[in-house]
């Protein structure tokens, strides 16, 4: 399962950390998926480390999706996806340095589990440190007009944290960036390596799992929407490891408004 909440405003609905812009200058077309492992979980386990390379190539693989346009296939293709895995936490210089086409993934552990857990507010520093605003806003399907995706406001993303951080069902969470305000550096995901890790199944290894979280959470910090019959729903059901074409397209389009 994957929880990522979802309001719409009101009355109660509480804004905070609220971010300017990004002032990052746009650094190509190559995309970087930077797997930090503070704990060095995965960092003995070759099988996981090959998994999380098997993201790079089905982000790159994106373009070879039927059902695609030859205008967003010609978009894809001009974009390479690398991964990068990197067994510490990264320093503040490294931090500043990331850049609009980089995507942070932290691998932690969590309360209950793991005897080296990282608490919820340890959590929410790192998400400020990464300019994650409270609100955000993901692609929604439009059933009307497929071309043009509703934009569904997510409030509040550091209750998100709050509500289920300790919760063993929730393996993970992707924030986007403000790509609709120039925000596009403020974007984070969170695995929760140990829950992942001990789940006993006989239908899928540990690699794909990860794997498929990764892929999942990226899909979020893309700014996708939870979406079923897809990778996108929220159970990480292993019979639905692909994108929708349009769930393609609004990754495209992210990447357009990330670097033109």
């Amino acid at each position: 399962m994957c929880q990522t909440t979802r309001a719409i405003f009101g009355s109660n609905a509480v804004i905070r950390r609220v971010f300017p812009p990004c002032p990052r200058a746009i650094t190509g077309k190559t995309v970087r998926f930077i797997i930090f492992d503070p704990k060095k979980q995965i960092d003995s386990r070759s099988d996981l480390k090959a998994a999380i390379n098997q993201v790079g190539s089905f982000y790159n693989n994106l373009k070879n999706t039927s059902g695609l346009s030859n205008a967003i296939k010609a978009d894809l293709a001009s974009y390479n996806f690398v991964v990068e895995y990197r067994p510490s936490a990264p320093d503040d210089s490294t931090l500043l340095n990331l850049g609009r086409m980089d995507f942070p993934v932290y691998l932690f552990n969590t309360p209950g589990i793991s005897a080296t857990s990282t608490s919820i507010s340890e959590i929410q520093q790192l998400m400020q440190r990464h300019q994650i605003s409270a609100m955000s806003f993901l692609r929604a399907f439009n059933t009307i007009h497929p071309e043009l995706p509703i934009l569904a406001p997510v409030v509040d993303n550091y209750k998100t944290i709050e509500s289920s951080w300790e919760n063993r069902d929730v393996l993970g969470f992707g924030f986007p960036g403000g790509y609709y305000n120039n925000g596009s550096c403020g974007k984070l995901g969170i695995i929760k390596i140990d829950a992942l890790l001990t789940i006993t199944s006989t239908f899928d290894t540990d690699s794909e799992r990860l794997t498929w979280v990764l892929q999942h959470e990226l899909g979020h910090m893309f700014a996708l929407v939870h979406h079923d019959d897809s990778l996108m729903n929220d159970k990480y059901d292993r019979h639905f490891a692909a994108f929708l074409p349009l769930q393609i397209g609004h990754v495209r389009d992210t990447l357009k408004r990330v670097s033109p």
